[in-house]
């Protein structure tokens, strides 16, 4: 277990508007793929663009919905592909 205080204190360090930015990007990635809806991209953007600290940032992505995780993620390869 790693008690170094840059990574105990990682959450609470302030987010950057770059680290805002790529969390939306993921999000907007996500919505192209099919794996959030419309409203989810919103829902998660507003969070994203008033997140303070990137512990607020990492359940705005982690959080599934309908398999968002992180690209080429286990919840891909389970999706229908089609109607």
């Amino acid at each position: 277990m790693s008690d170094e205080p840059g990574q105990r204190d990682a959450p609470k360090v302030r987010a950057s508007d770059a680290e805002r930015e790529a969390t939306v990007e993921r999000l907007r990635e996500a919505t192209a793929e099919g794996r959030l809806t419309f409203g989810e991209l919103t829902e998660r953007t507003g969070a994203a663009y008033t997140a303070t600290t990137r512990g607020e940032l990492v359940p705005i992505t982690a959080r599934p919905a309908r398999g968002l995780e992180c690209s080429g993620g286990p919840g891909a390869a389970g999706r229908r592909a089609g109607p």
